[in-house]
This record gives C-alpha cells, structure tokens and sequence, in this order.
C-alpha cells in the first residue's frame, strides 16, 4: 500500500467515527509520546523497544529511529528504551491530557547494563511546545507537598486562577464561568456553575487529592476540545492503577489546637475539631493487564466556621457555634478491564455527600426544647403529670441544613486501531441532588443517605384554635397557630403562638422577640421558629461522549487530529418555598419532585390556574451537543493548531414574548417555543521558537469561547402565576455566554532547571446573564437577559526552578484588570427616586473579581535518605520535605456608601485592604522497607496555615471605613431603644406590670436577670441599653473583619 493510500485511509477512519459516534467532545484522559531513538553517532536504532512502565503502551522505533505511542494516561510515568547492543535507558516523563509530547533518546552501545545499574533521569522539560494556550498543571505528588489538602486551593497557587466561594475566579471571569471536570466528565452544579452550595475548598465533589494523577487548569487559549466555557477548564486525571504494582496511602488529619495562636485582641483562634481520613488503593486485578483504583475521603469538622473563642457575658463561646458541624465523603473507583494490548473497557463513578449545620450566633440563644402536644398545641403529661420534653433545642431542630450528593457511573471503551489512531467512547449517567430544609431528627447523616428531610407536605390545616386535617398551602411542619389565651403568669390574656402537633416545637418565621438573651436586647437573636425555607432541586442527564484522535506524519509534517461530538440530555426540577409557614408564599416549582405544586388555589378550579399547575409539575428537559475538529500541526518547530467547535442549545421550554403586561405562566397566549441555537466557535494557536536550540517559544493564540448561562437563569422563577414585589423571573430563550480571547507568550527555558514565562492576555466579554427591568402594572418585575459586558485583560509572569538538588520554587506575578458592567445577576439595582427606574450603571466600572495585583510563591527543600545540612556527622534533615508557599494580593474592590446605604462615589471605586496569607507544609518520611520489605513508608505531616500569624483588618465596613464600627448598628444611641421597663413581677394594681408588652408572643414575661444589673426585680432602658454595650464590645471582639491567626494541622499517613 502506497503512503498517499493510507493516508487517505487514515481520514476515511477518523471521518467515519466523527460521522456515527453519537458522542461528546469532552476534556481527554491520555496524551501522546513522539520522538526518535539515536545512537551516539545520532544515527537512527531501528526497531529499539519503547515501553510505558506500568501500563499496556508501548511502540518501536521504525528505520529512521522514530516511534509514536498513543492513549498514554496522563500523569508521570517512567519510559524503559531497550535494544539490542544498547545500554538500557530509563527516563521519566510527564504527560498531561490532549498533549502531544516530543521525547528523544540517544542510546550507548554496550547492551551490557541492566535495571539494578540505571538510573532514572528525570523530566527536564518544562517548556511544551505543543500545549495549547495557558496550561497549569500539577501532579499528584506536587499538590501532596504544599499545606493545602484540596484541589481548589493548591490550584490557587498557580498563575490567573484562585478559588473564591463555590469555584474558580480564571482571569477575572465569574465563577460560573469555568468548567470542572474530572476524568472529563462534568462535577459542576449544572444550576449554579459553580460546584454546589458549599465552598470550593470543602465541595465533595471532588475525589481526594491522593486519587488524583494530575490536575490541568486551562486558564485561555484552549483548543476546540474543551467547551461550554468561557472562562476556563478544570480537568482532574483519576489515578488508573499500575499493571505491575500495587500501592496505596491510608492518612488521618486534625487540628492541634494548642499550637493556633492568637489575634490582636488576645483571644484564640478557635479550631474546626476536624477529622479527615483519605484512603487509596490501586494495582493489578491479577487477569489480562486489567487494573483497578479506589479512593475515599472522609471528612469531619464539629465547628466549620470557628471563630475567636470570645465569650459573651455569661460564659457562651461566640467562636465554637453549637450545631454547626460538617460531614463529607467522596468515593471514587476506576475499573480498566483490558481486552488486549490494545483495547480496554474503563469503567467507574463517584459519590460525593457534603450535610452541614447553618447555625449562627443569632440563633445561640434558641434552647427551647421540643414537647409532645395535642392538636390544640398544648402538652400531653405522662403518666406522671409531666410534660414530654424531646431534649433537643430549637436552635438544632429548626435550622436550616443543606446537603448535597453528586453521583456520577460511566463505561467507557478504548480502542487503539493502530500505532497512530485511537478512539474511545463513552455512555454516563451524572446526577446531583441538593436538599436545603430541617431535619427530623438530629442524628448524624447517613453515610450514603445523608439526613432525613422534612420534605414539602400540606395535610394539616387549622380551624379556630385546633390543628386539622386538611390543606391551606402551608407547609404541615412549618404550620403554626395562633390563638387567644391568658400569659404563663396568667395576669394578662393575649394572642400567643401554639406547638405544632407534628415537631412539638413554636413553627412559623423566625421570632426575636425576645430578651432571654445574655444582653436583654430585643430583635437582635431568636429564640424560636425556622432560621429558613425549603429549596430542594436536582440535575440529572445523560451523556453520551467520545473522541478520536490520529497522529499523521506527511514529510517532515506532523498531524495530531482530533475529533469529538457530544451529547446531554437533562432533566431538572427544583421545589423552592421562602416562607413556607406563609399561605401566600414566595415559591417556584418545576418537577413533580418532592411533592410536586403544592401552592395553586384550585378551589375555583380556573383553566388557567389547573393549567398553570400542570405545566409546573413538568421537569424540564434541556438538551445540549457539540461537535469539533483541530488539527495541531508541527512542522519542525512551528506548531500551528486550528480548530472549530460548534455548540448547540436547546432548552426544550417557553418563553415569554409579550411585556406591555404580565403574562401569568400557564396561559395561552404570550408565550412560544424556544428556539434551537447554534454557534461556531474557531480556535487558533501558533507557535514557534525563536533561538536555535528551541528553549525559547512565542505563542499566539486567538478564540471565540461560548457558555450556555447556568439553568437556574433560565429556569428558576420562569413560572411565576401572580407576581409579589419586584420579581426576578428566569428566562429560558436566553442566548449562550460569549468571550473573544486573545494571548500571546514568551517562553524561556533558560537551564535544565530554571524557566520564565510572560504572557499577556485579553478578553472581550459579552453576553453575561444580567437582569431587566419591566415596567408594567400594578407590579412591575425584573428578567434574566444577557446584556452585561466587559473586558478582562492582564499580564502574568511566571518563573520557577524545578525541584533538583534539593530546592525549587516557584514564584508568579499577576498585573490584571476585570472592569464590567455587572457582578452578577443576582442583585437587582436600586429604584431612582426621581425617575423611578432601575440605577443601572452608565458605565463599567471595576467588577467584585478584580485584583489589580497577585503574586503567589512556592518554595521546597527535598531531602532524601542521608541528604541534607548536618550536625555533628548527623543529616537531621535526611527524609525531610519543607514547603513554603504564600499570596499577597490586592484587597476587593467596594462601593462607599452612606448611613442610609447611599453610595458616596462611584460603584467599586474603593478598596479593601490587601492580603498577605502564607502556609509551611513540613513532612518527614520514615522508610520501612528494612523492617517490612518493599516500598513502604509513614509520613508525619505538619501544616500551618498564617505562618506569621498576620492579625491585622483585611476588612471594614463601608459607611464608616473602621473596621470595628459600622456607624449605624454598631453606634445606636441611647433614644434608639424603647423607654419600657421589663419587670420580674406582675402587679396587678400597676398596669404597667401586666401591660401586652411584658410579653413575648408565647406568654412569657419579658424580664431578663442577666440585665438585671442591680437586682431590684426590673430591667429599666438604662440597663437595657447597657446589655447593648456589652453586645457592641462582643461584636468588635470577634474581629469580623481582621485576618484569622493561625492555624495548626498534624497528619500521619502509611502508604505502600
């Protein structure tokens, strides 16, 4: 066969899988290893063996001494190059996913040395030609050596990326805007963009750092692969397991509370009382090459969010919250079946739970317990006359939990057609749920179920002064009734709030008023009722996804062409009620998930109304696909990659489409089908050294990025059938996100060890999810649109020195500047007095994201067995590993306002102080091979967080610029409080005594000893506004806005 027929053969392969895979174009799991085999003439050795230690991959050198090995995992692998007459040589190599990397070997005839006598050399290369754009990559062992235990925050170290909330702010975008992936299946919240209702740092969603292989973010200038993104790409690599070992780690983390030091003030940082445990396993499944991974992650902390250990005046620590605890898990496993050398069946999932405690210090003082009552509210006595007490106070029975569960299961089939050509296709299933409600009962979570919810139920209703049977759109265990009847003293009879038969607890809203507080102030805490509503929604689709990728040499030409479609098809529902002891509540429900529409008065049973509700009991079913093709093609050193990606968008929904009126969902008219979109977005990168020996590159790149806006713009609140207030309705017609990127970088290796890189970057950004106003009445409304813009453009300098001879480091600097016109769509503007519209800006203006400065810096010291500084002969620092690493970046930027909440200046024309944060990981490492054969070793693991333990304001309010006194709440004087006196006794000859305002809405007198200052049995407004004082001091104490003192974590881990 000629080369022009099989080469033509080769594009009838790729054509024909991109044409009847029904698959996705999604981030990939393997690279590509190219090069040639020379010996020290430079002359080619033909038919040299090229093996990937540890897998199935492998290639042989052809006669001008090249070779290619395809659908390598990446990660770091060890490369053995054996031929005959030749010394065997070993190199380690790292291989990141979508990388085609260029390795040559030059061999020395002998044939005489064997795998007891090689040393492995390292990877020395630290500049790629053929990456794509900015690529930070780390590798499992990189993030094991920096004081940070999560993929988040070691990722923040790294240049145009850091964590913030829910995910990652990439060069100023929001962080709806990047992809998180792993093993390129999608873990984001397909509702919010980011990775749930919980932080970046804790999410679940994530597999354990000791399970991953590597880490890739593509921060800009990424090929067409990677899509639904616009701001950038997170991609984890599960470990696979070796063919030839096992290996493992088993490692338990906590706090060392003696060692956190201090604040300004003199108080103790509180610590979380956490408990984490990280588990891995991986190796051979004894049959064909086949190998398997597990990983879990198990976390505890008993108080998420410690804070200074300030105590209030009766001895209550405001820094270590009751009922604010977090449970975690995540189990990830990978099972790779391998048919022959080269084809295996991949397969394996996720499950993720995150359940936490929302306690707050406003919810301290809520210990009334639970009791059992009949259906009029009133107590059921036992048998001994008395009163059936649960045990368990308001404040942990009727706050709000959240909790969280991302599942994912997926096979997929690989097949490696030859030496240059491999696809792979794969069929998922991916999933999360997110409930946030109370629970039945306190236990601890299941350890896959989570808690037991109250979910949304409406059976009981009320009648005069007694719970019945029925429906009145309440939710039955927020219920609550009110009814007349006479004080606990039984001197004055007023209208107080009865139990609730089904929890035994006072339901309805939250309720502050109350002074059985230790300041005696009134509205400040509560002290019974719900601290919230209901919002339980969940995201299930199918996936159907796939690749192929061939690698054509044509002359001196290289190809690398890929090629993908992809395919989603979803089914979302959500079930939401603000205020669902409220009978006319803030609602939104899509699914019959959960209960289904449980709000609509159907009574007069109106078309439209019976309409309405069945359409809202629908999910919705948006379906999502794309398709792309590049062609990264190297021509000695110039790497020139084109690519195209086309995107499609249907959110299989109405919208509506008349706004001189208010269309009520559910009616006839006023609304049509969305439309299918389509979008093309060309990629281009180029490359191409600019010395001879090809250690220095320029790169260009240029791309249009697109984003579906997350569902919950489109959905949430779309089917509102009577308006309440300035609503915010979604908007499922919405077009996709859209960013024009442009990049240029220098790049320099300027030794084996040492690189820089400069690059430069900007991005037009338009199509951002903002809101807009509709002026109709009685009550006008807002909607989701896309229609805020801005730009994004800055400089990152990175230069580092890989770790050799015992140090490294790694230091960048970020010059950057994200101005637009909105923060989010979350926020609508405020109303102009004059005209009465929105206040939307008139110009852009800095966004929340935006830090002008950045500098991040890591620094390790490595010692191995018998290394490092001695001391009398003794290397104390032998099997040591030290690691340095910190930030300082620019303070947020803020909008000055005034008393009333006017704004002084311009939006975002202030700033926030700036931050200095530093960490020092140190490990010793204790060899037990002697004792116990083989490669196995204990880590003793010490962290610090705030190494300098910096203390100072980070933060101030925006009225005043203190960061102790925000002039308004902080600053009430005397005259802000009312003149009545609260007293111990009723008198029934002083009608003061027994006047309604003596009591809370439960009949309880409002007197409180604590403020009681001088015991004469009543509590006048003087001491009132005392207690007030005290709590003024305790606020400022806190130091809500000042840098958190340090913090100490100690673990131990055996690995093999």
């Amino acid at each position: 066969m000629t080369r022009s027929s099989h080469m033509v053969r080769r594009y009838l392969i790729v054509l024909t899988i991109l044409a009847t895979a029904a698959t996705s174009a999604l981030a990939g799991i393997t690279g590509i290893l190219t090069g040639k085999v020379l010996d020290k003439a430079k002359k080619p050795v033909s038919g040299a063996s090229i093996v990937v230690l540890g897998t199935t991959r492998g290639g042989i050198a052809k006669a001008d001494g090249s070779y290619q090995i395809v659908n390598i995992n990446a990660g770091t692998h060890k490369i053995r190059v054996t031929a005959l007459g030749y010394d065997t040589v070993f190199r380690e190599v790292t291989i990141n996913a979508d990388e085609t990397r260029r390795l040559d070997f030059t061999l020395a005839e002998g044939g005489g040395a064997t795998s007891d006598t090689i040393q492995v050399v390292s990877d020395k290369i630290m500049i790629r030609q053929t990456d794509l754009g900015s690529q930070r990559t780390m590798t499992g062992s990189d993030m094991q050596k920096i004081a940070r235990d999560n993929v988040a925050s070691a990722l923040s170290l790294q240049a145009g990326i850091r964590a913030d909330g829910n995910n990652f702010v990439v060069r100023g975008s929001r962080t709806t805007e990047t992809q998180v992936l792993v093993d390129g299946l999608a873990v984001t919240d397909q509702f919010s963009g980011g990775l749930g209702n919980v932080g970046s740092t804790i999410s679940m969603t994530m597999p354990s750092p000791f399970m991953i292989q590597s880490v890739a973010a593509q921060t800009g200038g990424f090929g067409a692969e990677y899509g639904n993104a616009v701001g950038g790409v997170v991609n984890s690599v599960v470990k696979q397991g070796s063919t030839e070992r096992y290996d493992g780690i088993f490692r338990w983390r906590r706090d060392v509370p003696f060692m956190y030091g201090y604040a300004g003030n003199g108080y103790r940082a509180g610590n979380p009382g956490q408990d984490m445990v990280d588990a891995t396993l991986s190796g051979p499944l004894g049959f064909n090459n086949s190998t398997f991974s597990i990983g879990v992650r198990n976390l505890y902390e008993n108080h998420r969010n410690a804070g200074l250990d300030v105590p209030d005046p009766v001895g209550n620590s405001t820094g270590f919250l009751p009922n604010n605890r977090t449970w975690g898990r995540n189990l990830t496993g990978r099972m790779r079946f391998q048919f022959n050398q080269d084809m295996y069946l991949n397969v394996g999932g996720m499950f993720g739970m995150t359940a936490g405690e929302l306690s707050s210090w406003g919810q301290l003082y809520a210990d009334e317990q639970g009791m059992v009552v009949d259906n009029f509210g009133n107590p059921i006595l036992d048998g001994n006359g008395n009163v059936q007490y649960n045990g368990v106070p308001s404040r942990n029975a009727q706050q709000v939990v959240v909790q969280e569960f991302s599942s994912n299961a997926f096979a997929q089939l690989n097949h490696t057609i030859d030496n240059a050509t491999t696809y792979d296709v794969r069929f998922s299933y991916n999933a999360k749920t997110t409930e946030i409600g109370k629970r039945k009962n306190t236990n601890q979570p299941g350890i896959f179920s989570g808690w037991d919810v109250f979910t949304p139920e409406d059976n009981l209703a009320f009648a005069d002064s007694v719970y019945v049977p029925g429906s009145n759109r309440i939710l039955d265990e927020y219920d609550y009734l009110r009814v007349p009847a006479y004080t606990e003293d039984g001197y004055a009879r007023i209208e107080v709030t009865k139990r609730n038969p089904i929890t035994g607890y006072i339901e309805g809203p939250s309720d502050a008023q109350s002074t059985s507080n230790p300041y005696g102030l009134i509205n400040y805490f509560t002290e019974r009722g719900n601290s919230g509503g209901v919002d339980f929604r969940t995201s299930r689709f199918w996936q159907a996804d796939g690749n192929i990728q061939t690698l054509l040499k044509v002359g001196e030409t290289e190809h690398v062409i890929k090629g993908g479609v992809e395919l989603r098809l979803f089914r979302l529902t959500r079930h939401y009620n603000a205020n669902p002891w409220d009978g006319t509540p803030f609602y939104d429900v899509y699914g019959s998930d959960y209960g289904g529409n449980l709000y609509f008065d159907l009574q007069d049973s109106s078309t439209a109304a019976v309409n309405a509700k069945l359409a809202s009991e629908e999910p919705y079913n948006p379906v999502t696909a794309a398709v792309f093709v590049q062609d990264q093609i190297i021509f000695k050193s110039l790497v020139f990659t084109p690519g195209l990606r086309v995107d499609y968008l249907n959110a299989n929904a109405t919208y509506r489409t008349s706004f001189d009126r208010f269309i009520p969902f559910g009616d006839s008219v006023g609304f049509s089908p969305t439309t299918a979109k389509l979008y093309l977005s060309p990629r281009i990168s180029v490359g191409f050294p600019i010395n001879d020996n090809k250690s220095q590159d320029i790169k260009l790149s240029y791309g249009i990025y697109y984003q579906a806006a997350p569902f919950a713009e489109m959905f949430d609140a779309f089917n509102v059938f009577q308006l309440r207030g300035s609503q915010l309705l979604g908007n499922p017609n919405m077009e996709m996100q859209r960013t024009n990127q442009y990049e240029i970088a220098y790049r320099n290796q300027m030794t084996d060890d040492f690189a820089l890189t400069i690059t430069g970057y900007y991005k037009d950004v338009y199509n951002q999810p903002d809101i807009a106003f509709v002026r109709v009445l009685p009550n006008p409304y807002f909607q989701k649109l896309l229609s805020a813009y801005g730009t994004v453009r800055g400089l990152e300098f990175t230069f580092q020195k890989r770790v050799v001879n015992n140090w490294g480091f790694m230091i960048n600097y970020t010059l950057s500047q994200a101005r637009g016109t909105a923060n989010s769509s979350a926020t609508a503007p405020g109303i102009d007095p004059y005209t009465e519209n929105p206040a939307f800006p008139v110009t852009d203006f800095p966004l929340a994201v935006d830090r002008p400065h950045r500098i991040n810096v890591t620094t390790t010291l490595e010692y191995g067995t018998d290394q490092g500084p001695r001391i009398a002969g003794i290397p104390f620092l032998e099997n040591f590993t030290i690691t340095l690493s910190g930030v300082w970046q620019s303070g947020s930027p803020y909008t000055p306002v005034d008393a009333r909440g006017q704004a002084l200046g311009e939006i975002n024309s202030a700033r926030f102080p700036s931050v200095l944060s530093s960490e020092l990981r140190i490990i010793r490492t204790i060899p037990l091979g002697d004792f116990l054969g083989g490669a196995k070793f204990v880590d003793l693991t010490l962290d610090v967080n705030n190494v300098l333990n910096l203390t100072d304001a980070i933060g101030f309010y925006t009225t005043t610029g203190s960061p102790d006194n925000d002039g308004i709440s902080l600053a009430r004087p005397q005259g802000d409080f009312p003149s009545t006196t609260y007293y111990r006794d009723a008198n029934i000859a002083d009608k003061s005594t027994i006047d309604p305002q003596q009591y809370d809405r439960i009949g309880r007198r409002m007197y409180n000893p604590v403020v009681d200052f001088n015991s004469d049995g009543k509590v006048t407004a003087e001491e009132s506004y005392r207690g007030y004082q005290n709590y003024v001091r305790t606020v400022i104490d806190r130091r809500g806005n000042y840098q958190f003192p340090r913090t100490v974590f100690f673990a131990v881990a055996f690995r093999f």
